[in-house]
Parts: C-alpha cells; structure tokens; sequence
C-alpha cells in the first residue's frame, strides 16, 4: 500500500474513533501519522482542556498561553470564575482575571489576584479606580487589608 493510502486510512479511523468517543485511541492514531494537530483540534472540539493543554505543551509550546487565555475565556462566559482566573494567569494576563472580578464588584478577588500578581504600586493604583465604587470607608479597610 503506498504510504498516503496508509496516512488516509489511520486518519479516517481516528476520526471514527473521535465520533464513537474514543479520544485517546483517536488521538494514538493520529500522533502515530505525525497529525498532532488533528488530535488537538479533536480535544479543543470536545473542550477536554487537560488534554488539549497536554499536547500543545508537548507539540506546540509557543500556543500554550494563547490556549491557556481561550480557555479562560470559555470558563468565565460559563461563570467558572475560579478556573478562568487559573487559564488567565497561566496564560500570563493576570490583568485580565482582575477585570473579570472588577466586572462582577468582586473586590477581594480583585485585591488577591493583584497582590499575588502586581507591584505593590499597581496594586494601589488599581485599587484607586475602585474607590468610586467602594466608598471611602470600603476603600480605606480594603487599603488596610493590602497593607
């Protein structure tokens, strides 16, 4: 059998196995043809986000943080705050895990993602916008509580 043939059935039985649910046998077919990119598109599809971070680390390192920020947005459009915040820090846009709880008035998120993230001084300056909001009292015993 000449070598495309054998390419074109292995990736026609993957993508069987994709429909019948058998991910991992799928993706084993396809890595063995050198198509980790069906194998990715297959777990991005699915949104099994594990897998999909395992083989992009493994095959295309340099999309791991723009994966890591669409997935953030997938969880926070779901309203699973704590795991977009997890993808948007991995994703090294902590920034963006701030505007996510900033959006929702969720202010102690706000100050832990920034004191965990931030220089002090973006911390205050970031806690300056929020004063509006806040209120002089909340404001100060949130100043006091970044210390």
């Amino acid at each position: 059998m000449p070598r495309e043939e054998i390419l074109e059935l292995y990736i026609n039985q993957g993508k069987e196995f994709e429909k019948e649910g058998m991910f991992k046998e799928a993706e084993e077919l396809f890595l063995t043809v050198k198509k980790p990119e069906l194998a990715i598109k297959m777990y991005q599809h699915t949104q099994q986000w594990d897998q999909l971070i395992r083989l992009v680390d493994r095959f295309n390192r340099e999309k791991l943080p723009k994966v890591h920020l669409e997935i953030a947005k997938q969880y926070e459009a779901q309203g699973k705050l704590q795991k977009a915040e997890h993808h948007y820090l991995e994703s090294n846009y902590w920034n963006l895990a701030v505007d996510m709880y900033e959006s929702r008035k969720m202010w102690e998120e706000c100050i832990r993602v920034c004191k965990s993230n931030a220089s002090d001084r973006e911390t205050v300056e970031m806690a300056k916008k929020w004063n509006k909001d806040l209120g002089e009292d909340q404001f100060i015993q949130m100043l006091k509580k970044m210390n």
